[in-house]
């Protein structure tokens, strides 16, 4: 009784603070769209079972039923009706059988001569059944992660380890020490230089110009721009379809997006040109609330700014960014993953290109 109270303790929820509670009401969380919700019900079909059945381990300690997954794999000719019956069945009815849930904890000691709850850890034996379900649910979602997990995320995500971000706390809290600035942010180079007018050709002298633009329309996003080099030759153009949210997070990745590029090209002095002046603000606000729907995705971009030579960002009326609004449209309606071109895509035709002001398109 001991052992069991400990755990049910140690495992209870604790209360939601108020901050976590603020978060949840004004977050812009992902979701997915139709076409992919009727991929996720989806029957399963004979191959994707035994594929899933043959990736187990064969002799994993088995649950509470006492089958290993090696049944299983003999077994196939003999039980694959039975199982895919049941299987389908669950797809169809969206319920899980209460005997398939049904798992063995046992206790692992941590040290020698456990004798306190907590010297022990819990595991959770469960049925070969019940692995094979999740392994087939774990299959279908895993192509629509990219889509509805923050790249900022470091667990539980592959090729990424939750110690890459207290690495990038440190990188952090290091730039905060050694920043010259007087402005209280979290990067060493911000501010640089706002501009709240078109740039002059002297003060765009010698940078290379990323315009940038986000799209958002019935909840949907997108986010767009392009590349000049310094002597304002076209060098790279972008595009990718953000899911949901709204307006101020699509500008916030364009941005984002727009610096990756601008590093891949190793491109180290920027003039940043966007029409949204509540980007601007963002930038250079001092935002410390750890629960801001757009902290991450802010503090992202203001450390690739630190790692600049040089940056300034400047205003720009909507009439000079038609061809970054373009950029991001495509973004938004195609529901394009990540796209860098190094030319300019068909869709932008001369008409658009030179409305933005360019040189002549490449």
């Amino acid at each position: 009784m001991e052992i069991r109270n400990f755990f049910i303790s140690l495992y209870t929820p604790s209360v939601i603070t108020e901050d976590i509670k603020n978060y949840l009401n004004i977050a812009i969380l992902p979701s997915i769209d139709s076409s992919h919700q009727v991929s996720l019900c989806a029957l399963p079909s004979l191959v994707e079972i035994k594929n899933v059945i043959n990736y187990l381990h064969p002799l994993k300690a088995p649950g509470i039923d006492g089958f290993h997954a090696i049944f299983y794999q003999k077994s196939w000719d003999l039980i694959n009706e039975g199982l895919i019956s049941e299987i389908r069945n669950i797809f169809n009815c969206s319920r899980i059988p209460p005997d398939w849930g049904k798992t063995l904890i046992t206790l692992i000691p941590k040290i020698e001569n456990a004798s306190h709850p907590s010297h022990y850890r819990p595991i959770g034996l469960c049925q070969t059944q019940y692995k094979i379900l999740s392994k087939l649910l774990a299959n279908k979602i895993k192509p629509l992660l990219s889509n509805i997990i923050s790249p900022f995320q470091g667990a539980y995500v592959k090729g990424q380890h939750t110690s890459d971000l207290f690495i990038t706390v440190q990188e952090t809290i290091h730039s905060m020490h050694k920043s010259t600035s007087k402005i209280e942010i979290s990067t060493s180079r911000i501010p640089r230089s706002l501009f709240l007018s078109e740039p002059t050709m002297e003060q765009s002298q010698g940078y290379s110009v990323l315009c940038i633009d986000g799209s958002a329309l019935d909840n949907l996003l997108g986010a767009g721009g392009y590349l000049k080099n310094e002597a304002g030759v076209f060098v790279a153009c972008y595009f990718k379809f953000l899911g949901s949210g709204d307006a101020l997070l699509a500008e916030a990745w364009s941005l984002y997006l727009g610096l990756k590029t601008a590093k891949h090209f190793n491109k180290n002095k920027l003039l940043i040109l966007t029409d949204a002046t509540n980007l601007i603000d963002l930038v250079y606000q001092n935002m410390t609330n750890l629960f801001h729907p757009l902290f991450n995705i802010v503090t992202s971009c203001r450390r690739s700014l630190s790692r600049l030579e040089d940056w300034k960002i400047c205003h720009i009326p909507s009439s000079a960014n038609f061809c970054a609004d373009a950029l991001a449209k495509y973004g938004r309606t195609s529901k394009a993953g990540l796209t860098v071109l190094q030319h300019l895509p068909q869709f932008i035709s001369l008409s658009v290109w030179q409305a933005s002001n360019p040189p002549d398109p490449p």
